[in-house]
């Protein structure tokens, strides 16, 4: 579209990455949504997102019902031997990634360790969330003035951002209190769909730092409170994850359908995509207003450097499980050199496929 088709500039498009890497949700999702609105409406919109989503759905559904149906034979346990620490090391990849791009000064280091000690400590990630970014806002608006004068004067003039703020914390509060406990927690039955969906939606509506914040979410969630599945089948639900043409937070999709079958699977699919349908459709005329707020993109700084922290921590709790031998040390290794040598949008392709070639012939 930029360069063969030109039907917007280089200029344009970098600014939609830059306003959607400040929203929850794959960007490049919400970018093709926003720009099926711009062409033909939110119909346009609609259709442009169900495109990009649709085959990689349709692949998950497909790979998690053979996963279901057959479980994991001895090949597949093969393969997935040697994938596994392939995608996990281009999560590590991205985490790294995201750290040079938003710790950039010593109290965003302290933020990110600090979400490093709290997931640790097992605090709920959206307490780790919000603190993070009101840690960060309140530094930055405070620094070099007299603390006094300084609350005074924030609470003046932003008094309409801390009453949102507030508004927001209480609504989690009471989703927290209410959904997160009774719902999330019920047994399989016929209102497991709306459990399956509210999951989708939490994750979807909290996915920030390029969507690897569903790793809490879904370790909090999905194997901590509602037992759906363990943290074994989740790390080969992020390895089939890591072989379809769809961003990670399709993952949510496989565990849905190991929550509550094939209904799971769909529910848990809309409530994931739901926040990043809704916001290019209706919200894409005001988006350069708002990414644009210095308050808002403040306080996602320090939110993003509170992913940081959580990804480092639920990263070194899943490598903890994968590296178990040589072969999986030498694979992981190997695609992390891989990745940095080879740096092409293909190189998960290429990890992925020599990662399980090497699973099979060096495990049997």
């Amino acid at each position: 579209m930029v360069h063969e088709q030109k039907l917007i500039s280089l200029g344009y498009f970098n600014r939609l990455i830059a306003i959607y890497q400040a929203f929850p949700g794959p960007e490049t999702h919400e970018i093709c949504v926003h720009l099926g609105t711009q062409a033909k409406g939110p119909l346009g919109g609609l259709l442009a997102g169900v495109g990009f989503m649709m085959p990689g759905f349709i692949l998950m559904m497909l790979l998690s019902w053979l996963y279901f149906l057959y479980g994991i034979t001895p090949l597949v346990t093969s393969i997935l031997l040697g994938i596994k620490p392939a995608v996990i090391a281009w999560i590590v990849k991205g985490g790294i990634q995201l750290g040079r791009g938003i710790l950039i000064n010593p109290v965003l280091w302290i933020i990110a360790i600090g979400a490093f000690v709290a997931e640790l400590s097992h605090v709920n990630f959206i307490v780790t969330f919000l603190v993070s970014g009101t840690i960060y806002l309140l530094f930055t608006q405070l620094k070099r003035k007299s603390t006094l004068q300084s609350c005074l004067a924030f609470v003046n003039k932003y008094l309409w951002a801390i009453v949102v703020l507030m508004s927001i914390i209480l609504l989690f509060f009471g989703y927290g209190l209410f959904a997160a406990t009774n719902i999330m927690n019920i047994a399989p039955h016929k209102g497991a769909a709306l459990s399956t969906f509210l999951f989708g939606l939490k994750c979807g509506s909290l996915s920030f730092g390029r969507v690897y914040a569903i790793l809490s979410i879904i370790k909090t969630e999905a194997i901590l409170k509602a037992h759906w599945l363990t943290q074994a089948q989740f790390i080969d639900g992020l390895a089939l994850a890591g072989t379809l043409p769809a961003p990670f937070i399709i993952v949510t999709t496989f565990v849905g359908y190991i929550a509550y079958g094939f209904w799971g699977g769909i529910f848990s699919t809309l409530g994931t995509f739901l926040i990043p349908f809704l916001i290019p459709m209706f919200g894409y005329h005001y988006l350069n207003r708002i990414g644009s707020n210095s308050t808002i993109r403040i306080f996602l700084d320090g939110v993003t450097a509170g992913v940081a922290g959580l990804i480092a921590a639920d990263v070194l709790d899943i490598l903890g499980q994968i590296l178990i031998s040589p072969l999986t040390i030498g694979i992981f290794i190997g695609s992390l050199v891989f990745i940095y040598l080879y740096k092409s949008a293909y190189a998960i392709i290429w990890i992925v496929l020599i990662g399980g070639l090497l699973g099979v012939l060096l495990n049997t």
